[in-house]
Order: C-alpha cells, then structure tokens, then sequence
C-alpha cells in the first residue's frame, strides 16, 4: 500500500503540472499573522484514488506527527517529514482562508484553513484530475498543535 503522507510541495508540483486552478472563499476568521510559528501534524485522514483504486480510508481519523510545517514572518513555508528527514520550502500567503503556495511565477491556492487558533490549525485539500494520461483524487484534512 502506498505511503499516505503527501507533503504539500510535492502534491503543489503535481497540481501545477496538471494545471489545476480553484474557487477561493473569503472568510477570514482569523488573524493570518497567527499562523506564523512550528507546527506538527496530530492526525489526519488521507486518501487517494489512482487507477481506480482507493488507498487510505475516506473517514477514519488516523494518529500522525510525520509533518512538520514552519511558517516564516518573511512567507516562507519550510515542510519537513520527521521519518525521513526530507525537508522542502516553498513560499505562502494568506488569502482569505486559503493558504497559497507559490513557486516562481505559479501558485496553487487548493489549501483550505478550517481553523486556526493559538494552539491548533485545520487544513484541508481536495483534488481531482488527470496525471501522465491517469486520473486521480486526493483528499487530506490535517489537524497540526504548534510547537512554538
């Protein structure tokens, strides 16, 4: 069974390739500066269909601290996968409650902030499309605690 545990780099580079674009919602209820600070992943459901296939569960919660997401004052996302060490950077804004990724002169905007609060942030992402001629969904909401 396939590794569940999509960093968002590299689900960014997969999305950019396949052209993705999403609505964006304007509710802000939350003062973005907020989520500046190291955050760890607590649990999450995970799954993705390739070829037809479903790999994860479409409702059970699962147990991860993998992920860690460092947000920068100066809009720089670093991520790093605690069982392999992999670390990538990207840069981010804040628009509305959509947690931007933006590489170059491309963004993907396909990250959505459920909540943010001192202590807890929710995301959640939900992709459909075709990759290298194969069709694929992918489904990820994230609950992380920050560690500083």
């Amino acid at each position: 069974m396939k590794k569940l545990n999509f960093l968002f780099a590299a689900l960014f580079a997969v999305c950019l390739s396949a052209g993705f674009t999403s609505c964006s919602d304007d509710d802000d209820n939350f003062d973005s500066g907020s989520i500046v600070g190291k955050w760890q992943s607590v649990s999450g459901i995970y799954w993705e269909i390739e070829n037809g296939e479903l790999y994860g569960s479409k409702t059970d919660e699962v147990s991860d601290n993998s992920l860690i997401m460092e947000f920068s004052e100066d809009g720089v996302l670093t991520q790093t996968d605690t069982e392999n060490g992999d670390s990538e950077s990207v840069n981010y804004k804040i628009e509305g409650n959509r947690l931007v990724l933006i590489q170059g002169s491309e963004k993907y905007d396909g990250i959505k902030i459920l909540k943010l609060t001192s202590d807890e942030l929710i995301i959640e992402e939900h992709n459909k499309g075709i990759d290298e001629g194969e069709p694929f969904e992918v489904y990820q909401k994230i609950k992380f605690r920050r560690i500083n």
